[in-house]
């Protein structure tokens, strides 16, 4: 799905809250990381500018171009102005106009994100990690990945649709072949919970698990994690020895065929908003699984399903 991203001189002028020197930093990575998206084999993202940047003060008394040349480096001026002149689009419009764009529906085939460089991150520990009911980019390091799991989320397509993503937006998981055999059903009841999952594990779970107080004790750290993440219900080991085959899955580590018990896992109960199958009531509860393990600095995923 194609995403349409926003620059407005309101979205991206400086704010006094962060240094100048931060600002230039940060002003300086988004116009590298825009030139190089443009550009990479994802080919899903469009760069639509106002009309108005050129003549709106966007750093103390400078407009867009007297900024570039007084803070940005050639190489970022250059793709500054290789994006303006060339890659982007230029139309009149406001924030408010894409903020109301930006809501999801579920028949929409694109859709909008403002592009916010002066909003401080939120750190409420209320809010959910991702959210997918409006798509927003406050930019920072992880920002573009973000905006493609959301989407995700809203949109998981087929099995193998759904897992060739995976692996690009979640680069510290390997995922088992297995995990598209059963994951189909259940991309039609909990696709944002899946994502929501997948996108915690893949960003937290590690230097949590590490960091744990009682990181020996699998049944505290799941426990633990699916608390602090909002998880439907406490993680957990599997506790059954002679089950082990069960959760035992085949993984391709380089050329080799590897095989790794997958005990611990997450647990999803409950359908999510954007439930696409009818038959199903929104008070049924569910016994989906996220099966995993934790090996050489990696996450290993074997099943993405029923619980086993």
């Amino acid at each position: 799905m194609k995403a349409s991203l926003y620059l407005h001189p309101d979205c991206i002028r400086y704010d006094s809250i962060e240094s100048a020197a931060v600002f230039v930093n940060k002003f300086s990575n988004l116009i590298k990381d825009i030139a190089e998206l443009i550009n990479d084999d994802y080919g899903d993202m469009v760069f639509v500018y106002s009309e108005n940047l050129y003549n709106t003060y966007i750093f103390e008394n400078q407009d867009i171009y007297t900024f570039a040349f007084e803070h940005l480096d050639p190489d970022s001026r250059a793709f500054l102005f290789l994006v303006l002149s060339q890659q982007g689009q230029s139309l009149s419009f406001s924030p408010k106009d894409i903020e109301l764009k930006s809501v999801f529906t579920r028949d929409e085939d694109s859709c909008h994100a403002l592009i916010v460089l002066n909003k401080p991150d939120n750190n409420n520990s209320n809010v959910e990690y991702i959210q997918f009911e409006k798509y927003e980019l406050i930019y920072n390091k992880h920002s573009w990945l973000t905006l493609r799991r959301q989407i995700l989320g809203n949109h998981p397509g087929s099995p193998a649709d759904f897992m060739k993503k995976a692996n690009r937006y979640f680069p510290n998981i390997v995922f088992s072949p297995h995990c598209e055999d059963v994951i189909e059903f259940y991309l039609s009841v909990v696709p944002r919970k899946i994502v929501y999952y997948l996108s915690c594990m893949n960003d937290r779970l590690i230097g949590f698990w590490n960091s744990h107080p009682n990181k020996n004790s699998v049944d505290c750290v799941c426990e633990d994690f699916a608390g602090q993440f909002g998880m439907d219900r406490a993680g957990s080991p599997q506790g059954t020895p002679s089950k082990k085959e069960l959760y035992t899955f085949e993984f391709s580590k380089g050329t080799d065929t590897v095989h790794i018990c997958c005990g611990p896992h997450f647990k999803i109960t409950h359908i999510d908003n954007n439930c696409r199958e009818s038959t199903v009531q929104k008070s049924e509860k569910f016994h989906a699984r996220i099966y995993f393990k934790i090996q050489d600095n990696k996450i290993y995923v074997g099943s993405i399903g029923p619980h086993i």
